[in-house]
């Protein structure tokens, strides 16, 4: 077992090759493009550590994975106990090359404000990328996320799976695109949200979309926001938990769903 790796970078490459048991922790520090390659055959899971609320708060970090290459990467907001007034911004793009596998965990439960953008272009075939997310704005957090699935190479795969949770007067955005490009036959693509209403004043909005230009695919999508199911509160309820403790289970294990399921 290697010492687990701490990188931290600007402006520059980031190469990882060979397989890696323990987590890499990527800590952008600037307000630049971080490019990192990941090389032919390797294995290895990242987490993103994002700076401090008193540092830049725009990134954007390329990801290029060859050949058989299989990765898993992780995105946390900031956990401060304060509520910050900043929004933060984040731009993730991939590119698989040919039978590359791609993992991508979103936890977007952190104090910011955030605009989260990804991006994930299957150029080699037989590669695939698996999208799981969690949205929870409550205050007067906004959260916006953007996923994109763009499949260029053939017999590619792709789904992502996002959970949302809003509460108070906070809002929570999702918009998410499949787009299955011409020479891309034999596609496998699907996108699911579903978002949970809180309170009155909270605010949720889907936009999926689905732009197929080869007709040997198979495509789907779907997209939910509803409140809580007051008969699965009452349950609870009779069960001796207050309605508070009870709204606070069902949201916690609700949220909790795509993220045990990429593990």
């Amino acid at each position: 077992m290697t010492p687990t790796q701490f990188i931290s970078v600007s402006d520059e490459m980031v190469c990882i090759a060979g397989t890696h048991d323990d987590e890499i922790i990527l800590r952008p520090t600037h307000d630049t493009t971080m490019s990192v390659q990941i090389a032919a055959d390797a294995r290895c899971s990242i987490a993103v550590a994002l700076p401090s609320a008193d540092s830049r708060n725009e990134f954007r970090i390329l990801f290029h994975i060859n050949q058989r290459a299989s990765v898993r990467v992780m995105h946390q907001a900031n956990d401060e106990k304060k509520q910050l007034k900043r929004a933060l911004s984040i731009s993730y793009d991939y590119h698989l090359a040919a039978d590359a596998q791609l993992t991508v965990i979103l936890d977007s439960q952190g104090a910011e404000n955030e605009e989260l953008r990804v991006a994930c272009f299957l150029e080699g075939d037989r590669s695939s990328a698996t999208i799981r997310g969690v949205q929870y704005a409550i205050h007067e957090q906004v959260k916006n996320l953007t996923i994109k699935q763009i499949h260029r190479g053939q017999h590619t795969s792709s789904s992502s799976l996002v959970h949302g949770a809003v509460a108070g007067t906070g809002s929570a955005f999702f918009y998410a695109l499949i787009k299955i490009e011409p020479a891309a036959a034999h596609a496998d693509a699907q996108q699911i949200s579903k978002h949970l209403l809180l309170s009155p004043a909270a605010r949720a909005v889907a936009v999926p979309a689905i732009e197929v230009l080869n007709d040997r695919v198979r495509c789907k999508h779907g997209s939910a926001v509803s409140q809580l199911d007051p008969e699965m509160i009452f349950y609870l309820q009779t069960r001796g938990l207050p309605a508070g403790q009870a709204t606070s289970l069902v949201t916690h294990f609700f949220l909790a769903q795509p993220l045990s399921f990429s593990r």
